[in-house]
């Protein structure tokens, strides 16, 4: 049996998220998987605030990426976050809930990747974008990271 607030979710899922969404164009799946993760995304906790950078990666194209700014006293440090997704699904906005929390109770800077996702950029293009970015914060390259 479940409980109430699980049966909510759950019902609340199926409502936005189809059970045959795994085959349905790439183009649908993103579209519905952000807008599942759009209803459960709540407003930004209160003092955080958000920027939209671009990184600019060494073969030339641009990794988009969103910095998070905690509230007023925060500690200094600086978390990258990796979007789930399978690298086929997810974007900046699809785990806002996770990032914004993340910088609202560390009071860390938290920065966002919206690394090259497939089918578009077959392996390994998700997983060079990561640790370029990695490689960039901790060199001090990455905008907001330090």
């Amino acid at each position: 049996m479940l409980t109430p607030d699980i049966a909510d979710f759950v019902a609340r899922t199926a409502a936005v998220y189809p059970a045959h969404a795994a085959t349905l164009p790439i183009a649908e799946q993103r579209l519905i998987y952000d807008r599942y993760a759009a209803s459960f995304t709540p407003p930004l906790p209160e003092g955080v605030r958000t920027e939209d950078r671009v990184f600019h990666a060494a073969a030339g194209h641009r990794i988009a990426l969103r910095l998070y700014r905690p509230p007023p006293g925060g500690t200094r440090g600086c978390v990258l976050y990796f979007h789930g997704g399978g690298f086929v699904l997810g974007s900046l906005d699809s785990h806002q809930v996770v990032t914004a929390r993340l910088a609202a109770d560390t009071g860390l800077r938290v920065i966002a990747v919206d690394y090259r996702l497939a089918p578009e950029h077959p392996a390994p293009a998700a997983h060079e974008d990561c640790l370029e970015v990695t490689r960039a914060a901790l060199a001090g390259r990455l905008p907001g990271a330090t």
